[in-house]
Parts: C-alpha cells; sequence; structure tokens
C-alpha cells in the first residue's frame, strides 16, 4: 500500500514553492489567489534561510550552512504535519477522506539522499515536467512528456508521518 501514500507532482512543487516563500511561482500557477496570503508565504523565505544554519540544528551533522532533507523536514514537514496525524502527500490527496484505500496510486517513485538540498529536487522535477522527450533516431518531433504535473508520485518525506519530537 506504499504506492497510496502518494501526492501530485504539482502538489509537491507547490508545497516546497511555499516552504521557501515563493509566492510569485504559486501566484502564476493559480495556487494561490489572495496577496494576504501570498504575503504569508513570502515570509517563508527568511524561514528557509535561517532553517538552513547548522546552528538551528544541533543533532544533525553540519553541512556548511546548506540545506538538506534533514533541516527542512525538521523545520517545515513535522510542524506542518503536527495537527494533521497524517504524512503531508495524505494532507493533499484528497481522495483519501476518509478512505485511503481511493487514493490514487503512484505512477513513480522519487529516490534522493537526504543530505541534498530540496531546490535540487525542486529544479530537476520542474524540468522534467517541462522537458519533451525527443528521439534523433526516429525524426524530430515530441514523444511526450517524461512527467505531468497531474502524475501522482511516492516521496518518502512527504509519504511519512513524521513527528516533531520538540
Amino acid at each position: 500500500m506504499p504506492q497510496k501514500f502518494s501526492m501530485k507532482i504539482q502538489d509537491l512543487l507547490g508545497f516546497l514553492a511555499w516552504c521557501n516563500g515563493d509566492a510569485e511561482e504559486l501566484l502564476s500557477k493559480k495556487m494561490i489567489t489572495d496577496e494576504t496570503i501570498a504575503e504569508m508565504c513570502r515570509k517563508n523565505k527568511d524561514v528557509y534561510a535561517a532553517s538552513k544554519l547548522d546552528f538551528f540544528h544541533p543533532g544533525i551533522c553540519r553541512n556548511g550552512n546548506r540545506m538538506s532533507w534533514y533541516k527542512f523536514n525538521n523545520t517545515f514537514t513535522c510542524n506542518y504535519t503536527r495537527t494533521m496525524a497524517k504524512g503531508v502527500a495524505l494532507c493533499f490527496n484528497t481522495n483519501t477522506n476518509p478512505d485511503p484505500e481511493q487514493a490514487e496510486d503512484a505512477k513513480c517513485m522519487i529516490s534522493y539522499a537526504y543530505d541534498t538540498d530540496p531546490d535540487e529536487l525542486r529544479s530537476t522535477l520542474k524540468s522534467l515536467v517541462d522537458s519533451k522527450w525527443e528521439s534523433k533516431d526516429l525524426g524530430r518531433g515530441y514523444f511526450g512528456q517524461i512527467l505531468k504535473e497531474e502524475d501522482s508520485i511516492f516521496f518518502c518525506s512527504f509519504a511519512n508521518y513524521q513527528v516533531n519530537r520538540k
């Protein structure tokens, strides 16, 4: 059943944009439409910048004040899901209430190292959604997108319910 703990790529990108304070991206995609909400989102830029600092994460291996999934999860994922009693993916998956079995199966699983920067994943996913596969052997033309924003994916950090122990 792990494939049921999925979320749409557009929601994953939206959550990362929200945490990073990128209100302009969310406004352009009409994921938010209210300027008050956009201003709240913009304030996350400072939180995101501060959460990169090793000083705020004494239990995590120092990495030169770069953002990592360890730091991201401590700062954003755990705090977002603290009162939800479910992972980020199920919070965004509208088919899971009240029955998680109704969730759409994931099309693919995203694998990553916890010491990598979430911005790397965000830019990689964007390029996979925006790219078109082209075959030089079969002639010019598009043969389809690699991934679509509406595709459901399994993403470990957001599939698991992570409790902030503080």
